[in-house]
C-alpha cells in the first residue's frame, strides 16, 4: 500500500518538460549502457526514489531514448 501512495504522489507532483529543470525534477533520456542504478547515482538520489517517479518503466529493459522522470530539487 505504501508503494502505491508514493507512486500516486510522484505522478501527481511531477510535471516535466524535456531537458528543462523544473521545481520537481528533470527528464533524463536514457543512453546506451545506462541502468536505473547508474542514473540514480548520476543525480545523487536513492534508486527507490527514481523507481517511484517512474512506475511504468520496465527497469529490466531500459533502452536508449527512453525518458525517465528524475526527482531533483526541493522536497515538499
Amino acid at each position: 500500500m505504501e508503494f502505491v501512495e508514493k507512486t500516486e504522489h510522484s505522478l501527481h507532483s511531477q510535471t516535466l518538460t524535456e531537458n528543462r529543470t523544473r521545481e520537481h525534477g528533470i527528464l533524463h533520456k536514457v543512453q546506451k549502457g545506462e541502468t536505473m542504478y547508474t542514473i540514480s547515482r548520476k543525480y545523487h538520489i536513492p534508486l527507490t526514489e527514481l523507481m517511484y517517479a517512474n512506475p511504468y518503466v520496465d527497469v529490466y529493459n531500459l533502452i536508449p531514448d527512453d525518458e525517465l522522470s528524475v526527482p531533483v530539487g526541493p522536497k515538499q
